[in-house]
């Protein structure tokens, strides 16, 4: 999920509720110059029709956009929507088309096309609860959480993009957003009872971070990123005082070996050790308040101590994977190299997924979920108005 910062949290507090539709850009993570869209019931084009199904290609700094009647030229920005305010198409070579509602403001700059989708709020929480939840069976308690904890971060980190022209990007980075093509029923149901209900902390929305599990404790935020402490994201056992909820978790526990050669490379590469110097010890010396690694000791020629994050992430990439799912782990010495046996996945702040439905399959309810990973916030629903205009275009989403 989303990298915390301290920026985001201080701008927590200068946070007023006041926001009905979300500005997302989509294929963040992709250079594209051309894509196909279509549309439910036809494309209108700014104050001009289409047919069903147009090219956007970017020349320069201006918008190709060819349908049946060929080529017309746009000014730099072209906005784009269904005609009968349903879904909109986007495709693109060799990539499984993107499909979600609103409407489309596409730029071009040096060739390469911005695609910024303009969408109610409660649409796009629905569609982020989608992707980053995934496949996973819900107890709809334990959903409604989710929900909540999403819209909650929503509305509390709405200006990260402020400078570039929007307020999401479709990634992890923010929250992650696939569209709204295969929203399930269990997630409409759920939307519907939890509408416009989020989190909030002496009056402003939280920052209401979530993992995959977070290994029996979650892990206090100042001890993750470089923030101010804040008294909802601490650490939190995760236990009914006998049983840990996220013990049943697929990632609960896990184990990687790594050859002494390969991390010598590793480190060497990350500038850890230099030329031939042996990799002699490696070991965690520091953890923070909920056990996790906070200082690994590299020992060379010279010692280097090395944060446990930063650790991770150099691992993660040498290896071409997430081995090591959180910094919630041990360092043993084996014969040929190293071994790690660690708990949980992810950063470990706030909501811990698989904590919250286990949660829920033994009767808590969702605000009693949430009251146990955000310790101190109170559940708030937006104003109506505000609401109204959440919902306006979201009967192709919830009928």
């Amino acid at each position: 999920m989303a990298v915390a910062s301290t920026v985001l949290i201080s701008r927590v507090c200068a946070q007023d509720t006041a926001i009905s539709t979300v500005r997302v850009r989509l294929l963040a993570n992709e250079t594209i110059s051309q894509i196909t869209l279509q549309a439910y019931g036809g494309l209108r084009i700014s104050a001009e029709r289409a047919k069903d199904e147009v090219v956007v290609t970017a020349c320069d700094n201006q918008l190709d956009i060819r349908d049946a009647h060929g080529p017309k030229i746009i000014q730099p920005v072209a906005n784009l929507a269904s005609r009968a305010g349903r879904w909109i198409e986007i495709q693109r070579p060799k990539k499984a088309p993107r499909r979600t509602v609103g409407w489309l403001q596409i730029s071009a700059r040096n060739g390469k096309l911005q695609i910024i989708n303009v969408l109610p709020l409660e649409t796009y929480v629905l569609g982020i609860t989608e992707a980053e939840l995934g496949s996973l069976d819900f107890n709809p308690e334990s959903l409604k959480a989710q929900i909540v904890a999403s819209r909650s971060y929503v509305l509390a980190s709405r200006w990260r993009h402020r400078k570039e022209g929007y307020n999401f990007c479709d990634t992890p980075h923010c929250q992650a957003f696939g569209g709204t093509s295969s929203i399930r029923s269990n997630f409409k149901l759920a939307m519907q009872i939890s509408r416009g209900q989020y989190l909030s902390y002496k009056g402003k929305p939280i920052a209401a971070f979530y993992h995959d599990n977070c290994g029996g404790i979650t892990a206090a935020v100042q001890d993750v990123w470089k923030c101010p402490t804040v008294p909802y994201l601490q650490s939190v056992s995760d236990t009914n005082g006998t049983d840990t909820f996220c013990q049943s978790a697929p990632r609960a526990e896990w184990h990687f070996e790594a050859p002494g050669q390969q991390l010598r490379m590793c480190f060497l590469r990350a500038g850890w050790i230099v030329g031939l110097d042996a990799l002699d010890t490696l070991r965690v010396i520091r953890r923070n308040s909920s056990h996790r690694a906070h200082q690994v000791l590299i020992q060379s020629n010279q010692p280097r101590w090395v944060p446990a994050k930063e650790f991770r992430q150099v691992i993660n990439r040498h290896f071409h994977g997430e081995v090591l799912k959180s910094t919630f782990f041990t360092i043993s010495k084996t014969k040929d190299g190293y071994e790690f046996n660690g708990r949980g996945w992810g950063h470990g702040v706030g909501l811990c997924q698989w904590g919250a439905i286990e949660m829920a399959r033994e009767g808590y309810t969702y605000q009693e979920i949430l009251d146990h990973y955000y310790p101190g916030t109170t559940l708030e629903r937006l104003p109506e108005p505000a609401m109204l205009a959440a919902t306006s275009q979201n009967h192709s989403i919830f009928n």
